[in-house]
């Protein structure tokens, strides 16, 4: 068999990261010879190994991020920027998943893996990216994901983003089953801003919290939403 023909069978695959036994089930040739045919695939660029057992024939990060784990999908600040809601753009790739998975390098670009709980694993979608299929939060996730961690996606840059239109009665159920009283917190906060009081719906608690732990921790007092505004948001909220 040729190596175009390989290629060709491994193309025909539904997905963008595969193993050593995925293409087995592909291509009919002995193991050794296979692995043969993979190392003068890696050699002329024709197939890249992304770890140690894992290929993919793309060179895009984003058509090989959410197939390294599943289930996983793309959210925070890479999100927001690949959804078209945000001009700021990720040093690195950002990808929620269920487990611990060190950070990889490909492409030139930092695949960053942050664990969620499994009851926080909801509201991503499959979209067309490239040749592939990758795996996305809905924009009211986005959200939510950010406020859920402010580290990943300036709180800032999330409010920009919720003018940018969002569907609320998606938004409210989401942050229900975020089962987070900080997400409320700061989501509360945010669609006050934007003329929208939900402080029947949102439970917080009466302890004070930044509005975002990832920068100085002294800010305005916020009573209603027991928050600590930390971060300047009327830049945002101006333009």
């Amino acid at each position: 068999m040729k190596v175009h023909d390989i290629e060709k069978k491994i193309r025909s695959m539904p997905y963008s990261v595969f193993t050593f036994s995925d293409i087995r089930r592909v291509v009919p040739e002995k193991k050794t010879n296979l692995y043969t045919y993979l190392s003068r695939m890696k050699k002329a660029g024709l197939i890249y190994e992304v770890e140690k057992g894992k290929y993919t024939l793309a060179t895009d990060p984003f058509e090989v991020a959410t197939g390294l784990v599943q289930p996983s999908y793309i959210s925070f600040l890479s999100g927001l920027n690949l959804r078209g809601i945000s001009d700021q753009i990720p040093v690195r790739l950002q990808v929620i998943c269920t487990r611990q998975k060190k950070e990889i390098m490909f492409a030139g670009m930092k695949i960053q893996f942050i664990r969620f709980h499994k009851k926080r694993i909801f509201g991503f979608e499959k979209i067309k990216h490239g040749r592939s299929e990758i795996f996305v939060a809905d924009p009211e996730k986005l959200i939510l994901d950010s406020l859920y961690m402010p580290e990943h996606a300036p709180v800032a840059e999330v409010f920009k983003a919720m003018q940018e239109g969002f569907d609320e009665a998606k938004l409210l159920k989401y942050a229900k089953l975020m089962d987070s009283k900080i997400v409320s917190k700061r989501l509360g906060y945010l669609l006050e801003l934007l003329g929208s009081d939900h402080s029947q719906e949102l439970r917080i608690s009466n302890k004070y919290e930044l509005l975002n732990p990832s920068k100085n921790k002294k800010g305005s007092i916020n009573k209603k939403w027991k928050l600590i505004v930390n971060e300047v948001i009327e830049d945002a909220y101006e333009r």
